[in-house]
């Protein structure tokens, strides 16, 4: 005979929901003692470890500033901004066109790979430091980069995630003036709150001091430079030639960005951003007492969401700020065709020669103002 009472299910004994609760207690009392130690681990990583990082980790900015001292002891107009300028200003090629038109400049090209505007008061600082007379100098009015997982340790990474910078970092990818991806930019603001715990918390000091890392690209300012300008060409640019023929390829999408500023001139994107760092840079400079100005390098790929900071810089500051915008397909056609390209927001060699005559005509207008103010 089959028995089909079912079997009888033991009473728990009254001390289990009492063990289960202690073991509740017991995990949450690890996750809080675990929280508790890496906040007391990182504060004492805060106290006894410097909070400032001392030096950016930018191997050329050394150099540079060894090189603008043996070039001379005072420079009329310096240009400060991202590989655009150090790529596209050859410094040795505008002073000699501004001498045939019977004007006297002495000029210096300052452009560092991948500078940020965040970074640009240090680089200002370690100019002034270095005791170089200076009446005049350009920035650069973009980029505000999230440093990617390749300078993960690096001190230059480090320095952009401070509490001074982050409302600029954050801001600018919220209101980002390009076409990026949501999900692009999304994971850019999760990689750059995520960095910028990990360096308030200690935990990036600690990893730099455990995993030094040595300065990348470090072979490319083992190239000659020309009063800082390094073109690019085939014996400075690694695979020049296979990246001009794929930008050449893509001669359709450049000639209609071209086209699509000279129809939409007043094409607005957000700004306001990179406006207030702009002049936070512009005020920095004023207060070494040098005359400060601003330079817009000729940048196809990105040529349509310049028109709001371009236009807000010419109208909010009434003209007080000189600004030289090279980025006019309309002014200056003979620079915007494909063979002055390297690629879309770079000169090649021969786009730089082309530019150097522009720019030369521009400083020789200003040298001749501050001439008669002067006087005046």
């Amino acid at each position: 005979m089959v028995d089909n009472r079912q079997v009888r299910q033991p009473l728990p004994l009254p001390g289990n929901k009492d063990q289960t609760g202690r073991k509740h207690l017991r995990a949450a009392a690890a996750v809080l003692l675990v929280i508790t130690g890496f906040l007391l681990v990182s504060q004492l990583i805060n106290i006894y470890l410097p909070k400032n990082v001392a030096a950016l980790d930018i191997p050329a900015l050394d150099r540079k500033l060894k090189d603008i001292k043996q070039q001379g002891s005072r420079f009329d107009f310096l240009f400060l901004g991202s590989s655009r300028i150090y790529r596209g200003i050859d410094a040795i090629e505008i002073d000699q066109e501004a001498g045939k038109r019977g004007c006297d400049i002495n000029t210096y090209n300052f452009g560092i790979a991948g500078l940020s505007i965040l970074e640009q008061k240090y680089v200002l600082d370690r100019l002034h430091e270095s005791g170089v007379g200076i009446d005049s100098i350009y920035i650069e009015p973009y980029s505000v980069p999230i440093r990617d997982t390749d300078n993960f340790f690096s001190d230059r990474r480090r320095y952009s995630y401070t509490w001074n910078n982050l409302p600029s970092l954050l801001i600018d990818q919220l209101t980002e003036p390009d076409k990026t991806k949501d999900a692009v930019r999304r994971e850019r603001i999760r990689y750059m709150l995520f960095a910028f715990i990990q360096e308030q918390s200690g935990v990036g000091r600690l990893s730099h001091l455990i995993f030094p890392q040595p300065a990348k690209h470090q072979r490319q300012w083992d190239s000659p430079i020309r009063k800082g300008y390094l073109p690019l060409d085939e014996e400075s640019a690694p695979k020049f030639k296979a990246r001009k023929k794929r930008f050449s390829r893509r001669a359709g999408k450049f000639m209609k960005e071209i086209e699509k500023a000279i129809e939409h001139p007043n094409k607005s994107r957000n700004s306001k951003n990179r406006y207030s760092l702009v002049l936070g840079v512009v005020n920095h400079i004023h207060s070494m007492s040098i005359t400060p100005g601003v330079i817009i390098m000729p940048k196809p790929a990105y040529i349509s969401h310049a028109r709001d900071l371009e236009s807000r810089l010419i109208k909010e500051t009434s003209g007080s700020l000189p600004i030289i915008n090279l980025n006019s397909p309309v002014h200056y056609s003979d620079l915007f065709t494909l063979d002055n390209f390297y690629d879309g927001s770079h000169l090649s060699d021969q786009g730089a020669r082309v530019l150097a005559v522009h720019l030369a005509n521009e400083l020789c207008t200003l040298k001749g103002q501050q001439s008669q103010n002067a006087v005046y």
